[in-house]
């Protein structure tokens, strides 16, 4: 016991003096506890680390599943666009067939009219002592006709070129011998008779001989050369009037078509859609969603998307499936035409009676029976004329604001999760675009109704043209006949059109033969490559020639089809083409209402429509439709394959070339070219003639922009300071920095030439830093597209929805 207790208390008297506290002796060390908690928070902190890294990466692919069905749905649109910006320019290439008609029954049928007695109403041009002299105070002169209406010979136009203003008539070159005259009386549906020579009724004696036999005989034959003269002009007006006719309806005709292969197009379901390049649009867009999504997304997709096309079948039973509800076809039911007719008979008293008749029987498409009886006693056969004259007279189209474009992709997609590998989530995006911006062209009344297939109320947007329909009893009264007659306004608001006496006496002073002393016109050089001045000017008489129009009527397919006059003798560009080209080009009204393209040849033309190859984007609109197998697709007016084959014309031939030729003719620059040839009183100064009667004319291809930007977006500095006046970089609203080179020559360089040259796409509107042209793309809510609209029909429509809203259907994933 006593070693026991010392033992013990040697060891306590070992110890280190340490407080044990509340620790018990007999505790073990309890190191790693804190272990366990920590394993159990980690698993808490893991679940929620997994939920923000499945959350971010659902969030990223669903924003990225968004982005390409955007992306996609923007494709789409941009085709659609693309589509349309073409038929734009050809329903604007419809509108100058018919500019180009009018312009020659207006201007072309009367640029020699000559009066009978005194002054001549609507005529200011006028020859005075061997002077071309301009009487403004006789261009607004009317006439008061029995009804009490005030008329001007410009409003009626008759169509007359029986007189040696032309080269090729058939008079003695050095005659001065007219079949075209006019004055109040006629305007007032009345004629003008000239009396037959009388024969002698008396011997008459010289030398004891008779003579009176030999003097009447000579009479008589004169009287017979003046009936021939009669007749032969009258057929000599109808058979240049049925050529100009048979050109307009080929022109035309061919043209409406190609617009139609086109709005096809438009028109089919989503996964038929060609677009110009002559792919499939719905590979393009398949493409562009499935490389713009993450592999999860991407590896996911399969086929559950599906693509949208607004004009089709896809909208079930929409009412814009068909191009009757999309684009109204502006087709007028009734056009006059007013002719100089002259009769003669060899049995009246009256060598000829000169009369203005419209070559419609009774407001019918019927030949007027007056033309049989002169062509029977000319021995002529009409019968195609009849035929010719039968032809409907169309404008082009108007496209339905309530039928709107637009294109939709639909996408489901079920990416892997890292942390949730045995539940898959399924992502759905849906995405419209719609192409916005751009115009076919102008509707024909400036109302239209939610429910109708075409404007047909309010007021005509052109107040020159002719009306679409006319009311039963229509053409009572002359001023009535005189609204049916081809016209066009030059500018928004334009009442006159071409029938504006200072509109026709300009032009008319260009084509009148320059003669007189003093007054030699030498505008007419017929530029040839490398010499533009060396062909000799317009000839003193006998300028133009029926001849320059030979070609107009023919088909197509002949290699040497023209639409536009052309020197025939020596298949050369003309003064009188550069005339016609200035006539159609776009004025101030076409450039409000139509998305005109100045480089149509680059942008859409080459490459595109240019080719009837198997393979080719053409072929393949036409497989859309039916009917339509022989329709070409043509350049802009004034290409002609035999001037670029001569070298006369480029072969890129486009509405920016017809405004160089514009400026060309109508440009003043102090030199003795262009306006300055009128040197006519009252039109001296060129100048003063643009600013004052043709400010509606457009001069540089800047003036078709429809949209703005930098001077320079390809400089380094482009964007770096805030456009100001200072610095240079202002903003451009429809301007392009390369203008036209004024040499006078038909190469027309532009900043093109060195795009293409220096192998670059061309751009829509011809002008990189000078805005857009035509259709542009912008993504939609859905929410706009099938809620009310707003007046898209015109002041008063708003309040409707539009005829083709998305169907619910497309909102369904299941």
């Amino acid at each position: 016991m006593d070693i026991d207790r010392e033992l013990v208390q040697n060891s306590v008297a070992n110890r280190s003096p340490k407080k044990l506290g509340r620790r018990s002796f007999f505790q073990r060390d309890e190191k790693g506890q804190v272990a366990l908690f920590v394993a159990l928070i980690f698993q808490i902190i893991f679940v929620l680390f997994a939920l923000v890294i499945n959350v971010g990466l659902l969030v990223h692919h669903k924003i990225n599943l968004q982005q390409s069905t955007d992306l996609a749905a923007y494709y789409g649109a941009m085709k659609q666009g693309e589509i349309l910006n073409v038929i734009a320019h050809v329903n604007f290439q419809m509108k100058q067939a018919w500019k180009l008609f009018t312009w020659r029954y207006r201007i072309l049928g009367s640029f020699s009219y000559l009066p009978t007695t005194g002054p001549a109403p609507g005529l200011p041009i006028q020859i005075s002592n061997t002077q071309l002299v301009f009487n403004e105070a006789l261009a607004n002169m009317k006439c008061t006709t029995t009804n009490n209406e005030q008329l001007r010979h410009s409003d009626l136009s008759p169509f007359c070129v029986g007189h040696n203003g032309f080269g090729d008539w058939g008079a003695s070159a050095a005659s001065s011998e007219n079949t075209c005259s006019t004055d109040c009386t006629r305007i007032d549906n009345g004629s003008n008779s000239i009396a037959k020579i009388p024969p002698l009724g008396m011997a008459i004696n010289v030398d004891g001989a008779s003579v009176a036999g030999s003097i009447n005989t000579l009479i008589q034959r004169a009287n017979q050369m003046g009936t021939e003269l009669c007749r032969g002009g009258t057929m000599t007006n109808l058979a240049q009037l049925a050529n100009m006719l048979a050109a307009y309806f080929i022109d035309m005709e061919n043209r409406n078509q190609l617009a139609q292969v086109l709005m096809s197009g438009l028109l089919v379901p989503a996964d038929q859609m060609v677009d110009l390049d002559g792919g499939l649009v719905k590979d393009g867009v398949l493409k562009t969603l499935q490389y713009n999504l993450t592999d999860a997304n991407f590896n996911s997709l399969g086929t559950k998307y599906k693509f949208f096309n607004s004009t089709s079948t896809d909208n079930g039973a929409s009412r814009c499936n068909s191009r009757e509800k999309v684009f109204n076809e502006l087709t007028f039911q009734f056009i006059d035409l007013v002719m100089n007719v002259c009769q003669a008979d060899m049995t009246s008293t009256a060598l000829r009676e000169s009369k203005f008749l419209s070559i419609y029987n009774s407001g019918v498409y019927e030949l007027n029976p007056v033309f049989d009886v002169i062509a029977a006693q000319q021995g002529a056969d009409i019968s195609q004329v009849k035929q010719i004259v039968k032809n409907q007279f169309k404008l082009g189209y108007e496209k339905n604001p309530w039928c709107q474009n637009y294109f939709g992709v639909r996408a489901t997609t079920e990416p892997n999760i890292p942390f949730l590998p045995m539940a898959k989530i399924k992502l759905h995006a849906t995405s419209f675009a719609k192409p916005f911006g751009g115009s076919i062209g102008p509707w024909f009344y400036n109302l239209w109704p939610s429910g109708s297939d075409k404007s047909d109320s309010g007021t005509q947007v052109d107040k020159a043209m002719p009306p679409l329909r006319i009311a039963a009893g229509f053409g009572n009264t002359l001023a009535e006949k005189l609204k049916v007659i081809p016209n066009f306004s030059n500018y928004v608001g334009d009442v006159d059109g071409t029938r504006d006496p200072i509109y026709q006496a300009i032009f008319h002073d260009f084509l009148l033969t320059r003669s007189l002393s003093n007054n030699s016109n030498d505008a007419s050089k017929s530029r040839e490559p490398g010499n533009p001045s060396a062909t000799p000017s317009k000839p003193q008489v006998g300028y133009p020639f029926f001849k320059n129009w030979r070609n107009v009527g023919k088909a197509l397919t002949d290699t040497d089809y023209d639409p536009l006059a052309v020197d025939d003798d020596v298949v050369a560009n003309s003064y009188i083409r550069d005339l016609e080209i200035a006539a159609i080009a776009p004025n101030q009204f076409d450039l409000t209402y139509y998305s005109i393209d100045p480089d149509f040849y680059h942008n859409y033309f080459k490459n595109k429509l240019d080719n009837n190859g198997p393979d080719r984007t053409l072929n393949k609109f036409k497989d859309l439709t039916s009917g339509f197998s022989n329709v070409i697709a043509q350049p802009d007016y004034g290409y002609s394959r035999a001037l670029f084959n001569r070298g006369s014309i480029p072969e890129d031939y486009s509405v920016r070339h017809q405004l160089a030729v514009v400026e060309q003719i109508f440009k003043y620059d102090g030199s003795s070219t262009g306006m300055d040839q009128l040197k006519v009183t009252g039109l001296k100064n060129a100048s003063s003639v643009i600013q004052k009667y043709f400010s509606f004319i457009p001069r540089f291809q800047g003036s078709l922009l429809t949209g703005w930007t930098y001077k320079d977006l390809v400089s380094q500095d482009g964007f770096t300071q805030f456009p100001n006046a200072a610095s240079g970089t202002k903003m451009i609203f429809g301007e392009c920095s390369a203008p036209f080179a004024s040499t006078g020559t038909p190469k027309y360089g532009t900043m093109v030439t060195d795009v293409i040259s220096a192998g670059l796409p061309p751009a829509p509107g011809n002008c990189v830093t000078g805005g857009r042209t035509g259709y542009s793309v912008k993504i939609v809510n859905p929410a706009s597209i099938n809620e009310p609209q707003g007046d898209i029909g015109g002041v008063g429509t708003g309040g409707a929805g539009i005829q083709n809203p998305i169907p619910t259907d497309f909102f369904d994933f299941n």
